[in-house]
């Protein structure tokens, strides 16, 4: 009964095949080509592990500005190149003067139009002392010009970070994506060789059904001898080449990782140098502004000491008190006690007797005794400006 079941089964399978060489054949046929498959990355993997070997250098495009702007710290301000300075400098010379002219043409026009060597020592001093201004906003330019530097500088090493940051995210993410694409590029490949198996294992069961028959035993068994010794070799084939795989994807991913941490230490070491440089440029920096300060208090204290040794050797220069300006003015503005001013004619009237005194010959005695006061150094700037207001505002010359 066994037996001709087995003849059934033959004959059946006879009916597709023509016979068991021609079985044989397509079975060999689908062994080699298993044996002979090859894992091939896609044209996906292939892409992504380009990009990402393109990937292996960061270059930064804000070196050059970086580079450029601690240059430029490290030389310090320079006021000739710049052109706040400039403004002011134009601005400054041209009050300075003015001021010298306005003073000319006040003392020509009190000494009927000729000019005083008086005249020409003030407007000297005028003009020098709106010119003081100007170099006293230097340390403050030079502070702006500095704060500028530093807030480009870190705006240069800000962007820089943001590039490098968005270059690692691009690493991570292309290297991320060639992992993937091998992973399925293995799937597709083991399922391949899944299918060619199977195949193998289809054409190796049609075989047995059809050598089942007892004048095809002996035949069928060698045959089935040689198939163990051939999957035996196929087998050991695909490990080896699964090994081989795996040990080049385990050298990939060490050279990979070897090459990341002395990147990382290069950036380290870097960034390290960088920070040193600037806290020496900084020390640096601070010291050049002490040593300015202390020249400038230097040079101020001589002034001040000269400026002192002058006036003591002028016996004129006594400094007067306020009340001595003050009473003294009353008396040149207004001669008779107890006068009135005439706001229609501009005069100042005796109260009782409709005597008067011309007004502008009382201006400009006290505006006269103001500028002796100032040049012979009895009264400072600021109170000869204070009292200049106050002689205008009594005969409404504001």
């Amino acid at each position: 009964m066994a037996t001709q079941q087995k003849i059934k089964t033959a004959e059946k399978v006879s009916t597709t095949v023509a016979d068991t060489g021609a079985l044989n054949n397509q079975k060999n046929a689908a062994a080699a080509a298993y044996k002979a498959a090859e894992y091939k990355p896609s044209t996906e993997s292939q892409a992504y592990k380009k990009a990402l070997e393109n990937m292996q250098n960061y270059n930064s495009q804000y070196k050059p500005q970086i580079d450029s702007t601690l240059s430029s710290l490290q030389k310090g301000y320079n006021l000739n190149t710049d052109p706040n300075f400039k403004q002011y400098q134009e601005t400054y010379t041209r009050n300075a003067q003015q001021a010298s002219r306005d003073i000319i043409a006040r003392q020509a026009a009190l000494n009927g139009g000729a000019a005083s060597s008086m005249a020409q020592r003030q407007a000297n001093q005028a003009y020098q002392n709106t010119m003081q201004g100007l170099y006293d906003l230097v340390p403050q330019l030079s502070q702006q010009w500095t704060s500028n530097q530093q807030a480009l500088l870190s705006a240069y090493q800000n962007q820089d970070q943001l590039d490098y940051e968005k270059y690692t995210d691009n690493r991570t993410f292309y290297q991320n994506m060639y992992l993937a694409a091998q992973d399925r590029d293995m799937q597709l490949y083991d399922t391949e060789l899944q299918k060619m198996y199977n195949t193998i294992q289809m054409y190796q069961t049609d075989i047995e059904t059809a050598m089942s028959y007892e004048e095809w035993a002996n035949e069928f068994n060698r045959q089935v001898e040689q198939d163990g010794i051939n999957n035996a070799i196929a087998w050991a084939q695909q490990e080896l080449d699964e090994a081989k795989l795996k040990e080049e994807q385990r050298q990939f991913n060490q050279n990979f990782a070897e090459e990341q941490r002395q990147y990382n230490a290069t950036l380290a070491e870097q960034q390290r140098q960088y920070n040193s440089d600037l806290a020496e440029q900084q020390r640096q920096y601070n010291a050049s502004q002490a040593e300015q300060k202390r020249q400038y208090d230097q040079n101020y204290n001589l002034q001040l000491r000269e400026l002192a040794r002058q006036a003591a050797e002028n016996e004129e220069s006594i400094i007067l008190t306020d009340k001595e300006v003050e009473d003294t003015l009353r008396k040149l503005m207004f001669e008779k006690q107890g006068a009135t001013r005439d706001k229609e004619t501009h005069e100042i009237i005796e109260n009782g007797t409709g005597a008067y005194i011309n007004e502008t010959a009382r201006y400009n005695n006290a505006m006269k005794q103001l500028d002796e006061w100032l040049l012979d150094g009895k009264i400072d700037e600021e109170t000869y400006k204070h009292k200049v207001i106050n002689v205008n505002n009594v005969f409404d010359r504001s």
